[in-house]
């Protein structure tokens, strides 16, 4: 959760070093960077943690072992071939199929990540095999905070040497065309260090291993090829959720760049498609991070019920992860709802007005997003992969076709993607829910897991509104910190009066025991 948050609260400062315009060009190379991550490492740690746990339980250390060099080897040549790619190819999907032709600096700097994520992320699978997330947890939490520090430092730094291009070239796009590749530099500088800290980690525990491997009964070893062929097959349902979902924000950016190009305003198709990126996106995903890191630990708890036949403990189980998501998000929702212009204005400077209205128009998204990517998470645990893959393809058509008419017919601008992504990751939920419902013999309980904290956050929000006007008048907009903190204890206070949470699904969340004791002084629990 903390790693995830920094990543996002990195891209706060960053959009006023590089701009709205620069945002934009980091965000074509960044979605299609990740599209080819995900095709050759993304879904390593997961693919490779369940292959290495496999065989661990079965006491087969030396085939475990195997399973770790077929994914160095195999994914490792074609992240260099991606990479070769990215850098070769760089200008073509810049100018011809992005219509953002200063993505392309961007584009070639992410190329050295797909090598760096590929060696990360099948050390990070193996230990996750061998029964340990704690080396994944420190790594990832150690490459956001020396990424925190490379990502601003690259960019300010080849800014101001964009900035010189620029004024020789006559030509003021450069400097956030440099300042996006910079942080694209910065990426692949900072995760050196969580690569170089797993490969320490490892060695320590080579040595470990090395004496279990000799202790190995197994006689005959299985193949590398039977090994990486297992690694695709088993990777495959990982991908394709993810895959699709950067592919929708590539489809878009680029479908509004020929609009705009089309329609005579091509000037501001990276700043608002920047504003959308790197304000809006960033804002909706805050909460999501959050949500996720509480909900997903508790997958394991419902594939576990459903080995044991046990369909009452699942459907609990799956009942606290939604009620859960919507008790965690919803505030924020209302927050930004609410306080979208004082906050906007707070953390940002160029455009703000279309930031604004995005956030307001796009509020729920943090419910929505979460339930989507937990629903998802679920229906993979308990080894229903092919519903997921069904469910992601009908809402990935359903939201790049509504994304098309909307901007093409009813002219919505960027404001298409906001309804389209909130129609689309809505179908997916409720397709999910639907197939978990069949699988689960799971019915929704719709009043206390969203409408007991959908009616203590619009009181939250109410209560918001007001308390900023009063703030205002003294802090500006400065104000909004104080009161997120007050509406985060109303809010507390409305859902125990209302009893829509309990102590145990107080202690699954962060500080909940702390929030647990304090309900229990003020008798509210």
């Amino acid at each position: 959760m903390l790693a995830g948050l920094l990543g996002l609260i990195r891209q706060i400062p960053l959009t006023g070093m590089i701009g709205d315009d620069g945002n934009a060009y980091y965000a074509a190379a960044f979605e299609i960077c990740m599209v080819f991550l995900l095709l050759t490492s993304y879904c390593l740690p997961e693919a490779v943690a369940g292959m290495i746990e496999a065989r661990i339980s079965k006491e087969q250390y030396i085939n475990a072992g195997r399973v770790l060099k077929a994914a160095f080897f195999f994914l490792g040549m074609l992240s260099i071939v991606g990479g070769a790619f990215l850098v070769l190819a760089a200008q073509i999907l810049a100018e011809d199929f992005m219509k953002e032709p200063l993505c392309m600096y961007a584009l070639r700097a992410f190329a050295p990540v797909l090598l760096l994520v590929t060696a990360a992320g099948t050390l990070r699978g193996f230990f996750q095999g061998m029964g340990t997330r704690v080396p994944t947890a420190v790594s990832r939490l150690l490459e956001e905070l020396v990424l925190l520090i490379t990502v601003l430092l690259f960019a300010n730094l080849l800014s101001e040497y964009g900035q010189s291009v620029g004024q020789l070239l006559k030509n003021k796009h450069f400097r956030a065309a440099y300042g996006s590749m910079g942080a694209a530099a910065g990426i692949s500088a900072g995760m050196i260090a969580g690569v170089l800290f797993l490969f320490f980690v490892y060695r320590i525990y080579r040595r470990v291993y090395k004496k279990q491997e000799q202790k190995d009964p197994t006689k005959n070893p299985e193949s590398y090829g039977q090994l990486i062929k297992i690694l695709v097959w088993t990777a495959v349902p990982l991908i394709v959720p993810g895959l699709l979902y950067y592919l929708s924000h590539i489809f878009e950016q680029a479908l509004f760049n020929r609009y705009m190009i089309e329609n005579g305003m091509e000037e501001m198709r990276a700043v608002t498609w920047g504003v959308y990126f790197g304000k809006y996106r960033v804002l909706t995903r805050i909460p999501v991070v959050e949500a996720i890191a509480v909900g997903l630990p508790m997958i394991s708890g419902i594939v576990s019920a459903i080995g044991k036949s046990d369909y009452k403990q699942a459907k609990d189980r799956m009942q606290t992860i939604l009620h859960l998501i919507a008790f965690l998000t919803l505030p924020w929702c209302m927050f930004l709802g609410v306080l979208a212009k004082p906050v906007t204005e707070l953390l940002y400077n160029g455009e703000t007005e279309t930031a604004i209205s995005l956030l307001r128009t796009g509020s729920l998204m943090p419910l929505l997003l979460a339930a989507a990517i937990l629903t998802n998470g679920i229906l993979q645990g308990i080894e229903r992969s092919q519903f997921v893959m069904r469910n992601v393809l009908v809402a990935f058509v359903i939201q790049m076709g509504f994304f098309y008419v909307s901007l093409q017919y009813l002219g919505l601008g960027v404001h298409a993607a906001v309804y389209a992504e909130m129609l689309g990751t809505f179908i997916l939920f409720l397709l999910n829910l639907w197939s978990a419902g069949r699988i689960l013999r799971y019915r929704q309980e719709w009043v206390r897991t969203f409408v007991v904290p959908l009616i203590a956050s619009a009181g939250m929000g109410v209560a918001e509104y007001l308390l900023f006007i009063g703030f205002s008048r003294l802090m500006g907009n400065l104000a909004v910190l104080p009161v997120m903190l007050l509406g985060a204890v109303l809010y507390l206070v409305a859902v125990l009066a209302l009893h829509g949470i309990s102590e145990k699904e107080l202690s699954r969340i962060p500080f909940g025991e702390l929030i647990r004791k304090a309900a229990k002084a003020a008798k509210l629990l």
